[in-house]
C-alpha cells in the first residue's frame, strides 16, 4: 500500500476514536513513560500538541515540570529549511494556529532552541512497523529537523520515541535513504524497539 493510502486510512481511524478511547490510549502511553530511564534522564523534551486523533503526550506535562524538566514545542522554522525548532513551553505561553491549523507558541528570537539541544524528543506519527521505521505526515518536517542525525554513527541525544496508537502499527514500511530512525514506539499496549 502506498503511504499516501496509509495515511488516509489511518487517519481515518484514529478520527473516528472517541475522546473516552483517546483519553485512555494518551493516558497508558504517558504512564508507561513515566517509568522509562530515556524519560527519567532527561532535561530537555520536546512533545506536541495533538490533533487529528493522534496520542496525546500532555498527561506528561505536570508530572515532567514538577522532576525540573524543561518541555519544548515544535514550530515551523522561520527559516527557509522547513524544518521544526522547539520553543520552552511555560504557563504564561500565548498560542497561535500555524498555517496548517496546529497550535504553536508565540516566541521571541531568544526563545527559540535547536534540535541538536534536545534530550528527548516524542514523536506524532501516522504509522510505524516493528522496526520502527516511521510514516509521518507527508511534510517531512521531522526528517529535515532531525538529518544531522544521519552524519553520526553513535548517538546519545536527542533520542527520538514514536507515540501511536496500537492500531497505527502496520506489516512493513521501506525507509528512504532521508528517513531518520526512532529509538522506539510507545502505544497503549506496548513499546516496540527497533
Amino acid at each position: 500500500m502506498e503511504p499516501a493510502a496509509i495515511r488516509d486510512r489511518i487517519k481515518r481511524q484514529r478520527r473516528s476514536l472517541s475522546s473516552n478511547e483517546l483519553a485512555q490510549h494518551g493516558s497508558s502511553v504517558c504512564a508507561h513513560i513515566k517509568k522509562q530511564a530515556y524519560y527519567l534522564n532527561s532535561s530537555k523534551l520536546a512533545i506536541y500538541l495533538p490533533v487529528q486523533g493522534e496520542i496525546s503526550p500532555l498527561a506528561l506535562v505536570d508530572h515532567a515540570r514538577k522532576l525540573g524538566k524543561h518541555i519544548y514545542l515544535p514550530i515551523l522554522s522561520p527559516l527557509a529549511s522547513k524544518g521544526l525548532w522547539f520553543v520552552k513551553w511555560s504557563a504564561h505561553t500565548r498560542f497561535q494556529m500555524n498555517r496548517f491549523g496546529i497550535p504553536e507558541p508565540q516566541y521571541a528570537a531568544k526563545d527559540l532552541l535547536p534540535a541538536q539541544n534536545l534530550d528527548l524528543v516524542f514523536t506524532p506519527l501516522v504509522a510505524f512497523d516493528e522496526h520502527c521505521h516511521r510514516i509521518g505526515m507527508g511534510g517531512g518536517f521531522y526528517d529535515r529537523t532531525f538529518s544531522f542525525l544521519l552524519a553520526r554513527k553513535y548517538w546519545i541525544k536527542p533520542q527520538l520515541i514514536g507515540l501511536a496508537h496500537d492500531f497505527q502499527k502496520i506489516k512493513a514500511i521501506h525507509p528512504q535513504a532521508w528517513d531518520i530512525p526512532l529509538q522506539g514506539v510507545v502505544t497503549e499496549r506496548a513499546f516496540y524497539a527497533p
